[in-house]
């Protein structure tokens, strides 16, 4: 977004043929998830929250979008957007073994 010549031009090269290997590490990871962990088990529970990593795989094509039309500054809001929904994603999954409620907490 800051830089100018040869420079802007390498970093969107690398960010356009980049992204398709971002796209198959996270399908790979949301299928392995559901094969590997119990962490679909949240949202199965609670199908509101499917929006979360929806929300995530939603803004994968728009980076693409944003940096095809050369708008940078949107591909890396989106981008930003991605990185958010994914670590809720696993925030909201792996709850409440990854922050116990604090009736089930030992005092000391």
């Amino acid at each position: 977004m800051k830089t100018l010549g040869s420079l802007s031009t390498h970093a969107v090269v690398f960010a356009k043929k980049s992204w398709y290997a971002l796209v198959l590490v996270a399908v790979l990871f949301l299928i392995n998830t559901a094969f590997q962990t119990k962490l679909y088990a949240n949202y199965f529970a609670h199908p509101l929250w499917f929006a979360v990593p929806l929300l995530a795989v939603a803004s994968l094509p728009a980076v693409r979008l944003f940096l095809v039309r050369n708008q940078y500054f949107n591909a890396f809001l989106s981008s930003c957007v991605t990185i958010v929904m994914i670590t809720l994603t696993g925030v909201i999954g792996l709850y409440p073994n990854l922050i116990p409620p604090a009736s089930i907490r030992r005092t000391a």
